[in-house]
């Protein structure tokens, strides 16, 4: 087996480390099957690490976790320890909203809003047309 030059095209011995004809440094061909392996596992590795990352962000990043067994004593679909917490008392309704920024109250519970507050989140758009109510994304809007 030879070893090409890259350099002149000379053909060299397979254990020659510069070439015979112009002196130019040679690379061994198990090397570079080596080094293309190491590249190829790199870049199973990164794969398999995005795919993980794809099918985890929605388990992390959840943001209120869904309790449908959650006590709501007066049915409004709104849990009573979140009516409490923002509004102390259970009057409010799910259609309602009292902070007029278009985010219904059952919207609000569901999104981890502020019910009281139509900029939750105080990028200075309101909870109803923010598309991430609950952080700016380095978004400000004066």
């Amino acid at each position: 087996m030879v070893i090409k030059c890259p350099v002149c095209g000379e053909e060299n011995p397979d254990d020659a480390t510069i070439c015979k004809a112009c002196g130019a440094p040679l690379e061994n061909s198990s090397e570079k099957k080596a080094k293309s392996g190491k590249v190829l596992i790199a870049i199973f590795i990164f794969a398999i690490l995005v795919v993980v990352a794809i099918v985890a962000a929605p388990i992390i990043y959840k943001s209120v976790p869904n309790n449908h067994h959650a006590e709501d004593s007066d049915g409004d679909g709104m849990p009573d320890w979140w009516e409490m917490k923002y509004f102390g008392n259970l009057s409010q309704t799910a259609s309602g909203d009292p902070d007029g920024d278009g985010l219904i109250n059952y919207k609000e519970v569901k999104y981890d809003t502020d019910p009281r507050n139509p900029d939750t989140d105080g990028d200075g758009v309101e909870d109803g047309p923010d598309w991430i109510p609950k952080a700016d994304a380095g978004i400000w809007v004066r």
